[in-house]
């Protein structure tokens, strides 16, 4: 009889946490937590329960600033989320979530204590089209394509610029465009590999890692990029070398070791926006 009990109320409970538990003010929390600063704008259609404190946001947008208007960053799409309860009853927010975006998959987890806005973020992705996304084709100065694949990590703030982190990102056939725009003598480049390893610290994107590889152009860099808001003023100061044409054998050397035709190095500051190039021939 105690355990029939037990299992009622463990039942009863679900079931009320199920129908009666307060999903469209858990959105509205969450949405004006990201919304807060007015650097993102997300916006939901609407929330279907599917399990207790688990639900899908439907037709959800995700809009950021390019100039003085807001770019979707992906068509509206469906996101499934999970969310701790016994976080959420010690006041604190543990939220997983996962969905398709631009024909890919993204997943993570967020896990935030509003009282001392401490944050931390886990994102992985695989095989997302960055040819469908709206904000990317409007606010980047060189046009990409490709499919991404990758994952990031990042703890400290709801000021993300003060803490730290780490992203490592791949991108698989895909085109470069607009190249010329940066003193390239090639506007347009099919790659078949982009590889980065960032690092956030102390307010700064170290660009640790950076390789391409295409059968017209290689490319290597490495620098530093100062965050700001929005994110195209965002100050550069790289340096990328740069090889055109494919690989070819020096004299004397082993096949495929030493890159053939002309060798650049680029020197890059300004801003994302406004990139000031000085060219290196050697």
């Amino acid at each position: 009889m105690v355990i029939g009990f037990i299992l009622f109320g463990l039942g009863l409970f679900i079931v009320l946490v199920y129908y009666r538990f307060p999903y469209n003010r858990l959105t509205a929390y969450l949405l004006s937590q990201v919304n807060e600063d007015g650097r993102v704008n997300v916006t939901i259609e609407s929330l279907k329960p599917t399990r207790p404190i688990n639900f899908v946001l439907k037709k959800t947008v995700v809009q950021l600033p390019v100039g003085k208007n807001l770019v979707s960053l992906f068509e509206p799409g469906d996101i499934d989320v999970q969310v701790g309860l016994w976080p959420l009853l010690s006041r604190r927010l543990n939220v997983a979530f996962s969905g398709n975006i631009f024909s890919g998959n993204i997943s993570g987890q967020i896990n935030t204590d509003p009282a001392l806005r401490d944050v931390s973020v886990r994102i992985d992705s695989r095989g997302m089209d960055l040819s469908q996304s709206p904000y990317l084709q409007a606010a980047a100065d060189i046009g990409v394509t490709g499919k991404l694949s990758g994952g990031g990590t990042y703890r400290g703030t709801q000021d993300w610029v003060t803490g730290t982190g780490k992203v490592q990102l791949s991108l698989e056939d895909g085109v470069l465009t607009r190249l010329s725009r940066l003193q390239i003598p090639l506007d347009t480049v099919p790659y078949k590999n982009i590889k980065a390893t960032l690092a956030l610290d102390k307010g700064r994107i170290v660009v640790s890692e950076f390789s391409l590889k295409s059968d017209q152009l290689t490319a290597e860099a490495s620098g530093t990029i100062l965050p700001a808001q929005p994110l195209v003023n965002s100050a550069l100061d790289l340096k990328v070398t740069l090889v055109m044409g494919p690989p070819s054998p020096a004299p004397g050397s082993a096949a495929g070791r030493a890159p053939g035709g002309l060798r650049m190095v680029m020197l890059i500051k300004g801003t994302l926006r406004s990139p000031q190039v000085q060219m290196q021939h050697k």
